[in-house]
C-alpha cells in the first residue's frame, strides 16, 4: 500500500498559511480604516493661561465621530475641529461618556463662543456659536473657567 501522507500535510500546511495570510490582510485593512477616521494628535494649541495637546478632526468622519465612545480626556488633552472654512457648526455630546468645554474660534484663531460642562445627557440637543467660526475645541469641562479662557482671547498653534 502506498501512503501520500506528505502531499497531505503540504497541502495542510499551504492552506493554513493562506488562512493566517487571508485574516493578517483584514487585520491591516480594518486597522488602515480605524486610524484614518480617527483624529491625528500632533500639534498643541495655547491660550496666555493653558496649552493644550491636541488631537485634529479635520474629515467629516473624524468629525462626526469627535470624541464619541472615549472613555476620558487627558487633562491637558483636546480635540481640535478644523471645518476648514467659516460658517455655523453644530456640535452634539452622542455617545459621549463625559462632560466637555466646547470652544468656537474663528479663522484668526480667536475665541467666539463657549459651552461650559456640557453634560452626554444634554444629546440630542446640538450647540451652535451665535457666531461664524472655522474651529471647535473640545476639552475637560471646567478647564475654560478655570483657565480663564474667555471670549476674545486668541489662541495659537504650536
Amino acid at each position: 500500500m502506498v501512503t501520500n501522507y506528505p502531499n497531505k500535510n503540504l497541502r495542510l500546511k499551504n492552506s493554513l498559511w493562506i488562512i493566517v495570510c487571508i485574516v493578517l490582510v483584514i487585520f491591516v485593512a480594518v486597522e488602515c480604516t480605524n486610524q484614518k477616521n480617527q483624529p491625528t494628535a500632533s500639534k498643541s494649541i495655547q491660550f496666555a493661561n493653558v496649552e493644550f495637546q491636541i488631537g485634529i478632526a479635520s474629515t467629516d468622519q473624524s468629525r462626526t465621530k469627535g470624541l464619541s465612545d472615549t472613555k476620558s480626556l487627558g487633562v491637558d488633552r483636546g480635540l481640535f475641529f478644523d471645518f476648514e472654512e467659516e460658517g455655523n457648526y453644530g456640535i452634539w455630546m452622542k455617545d459621549m461618556n463625559y462632560s466637555l468645554d466646547i470652544i468656537w474660534l474663528d479663522k484668526n484663531l480667536e475665541v467666539v463662543h463657549i459651552e461650559e460642562s456640557i453634560s452626554p445627557d444634554t444629546y440630542p440637543v446640538v450647540f451652535y456659536s451665535p457666531d461664524p467660526a472655522r474651529y471647535v475645541l473640545e476639552i475637560n469641562a471646567g478647564l475654560a473657567s478655570k483657565h480663564e479662557i474667555m471670549v476674545g482671547e486668541k489662541g495659537s498653534l504650536g
